[in-house]
């Protein structure tokens, strides 16, 4: 069904299933449920948030951003930290930020970093099938070389997906 606009803008109608100008952002979702949060050592890939889109218009591209604020601090060990933070849609990995790491927790107890990380991309949506994006976590060295604690007490952890028409 049609929807008349009626004004001096020179728009008349707006047909229902007309494709939006590029650039027009069609919409935007975004989570910070934290799925994941306590002190952990492991080397497991923790999914720590997550949102799900629909997308409105098969040709569309989804901007991805996912901010996560953990807590990492040293075992009394003389190594550094490595870590992975990975972005997946349907558990599938699409973004992957490889290796970041810290030279100043090894050693120490009490050495307390609570940075903030940012991964982002641009991923097609190729179909209007809901799809499930989400941020993966995963220390990269052994469990004795640092601890993560995930908290909302730390900052916003989240995921927002906004998706533009091409």
């Amino acid at each position: 069904m049609a929807t008349v606009i009626s004004g001096n803008t020179g728009i008349d109608k707006v047909t229902d299933g007309a494709a939006m100008p590029a650039g027009s952002v069609l919409q935007m979702v975004q989570s910070n449920v934290l799925l994941k949060t306590g002190t952990w050592t492991d080397n497991n890939n923790h999914l720590v948030c997550s949102v799900s889109i629909t997308p409105k218009s098969p040709t569309s591209k989804m901007f991805i951003t996912g901010q996560i604020v953990p807590q990492f601090y040293g075992n009394g060990n003389t190594a550094n930290m490595h870590w992975s933070l990975r972005i997946a849609k349907d558990s599938s990995n699409i973004l992957e930020s490889t290796d970041p790491h810290d030279t100043s927790v090894g050693g120490s107890n009490t050495r307390h970093m609570t940075p903030t990380h940012i991964i982002s991309g641009i991923n097609d949506s190729g179909n209007t099938n809901t799809r499930v994006y989400q941020i993966y976590l995963q220390k990269t060295e052994g469990s004795s070389n640092g601890r993560f604690n995930l908290s909302l007490n730390y900052g916003s952890t989240n995921i927002k997906v906004t998706e533009v028409e091409v």
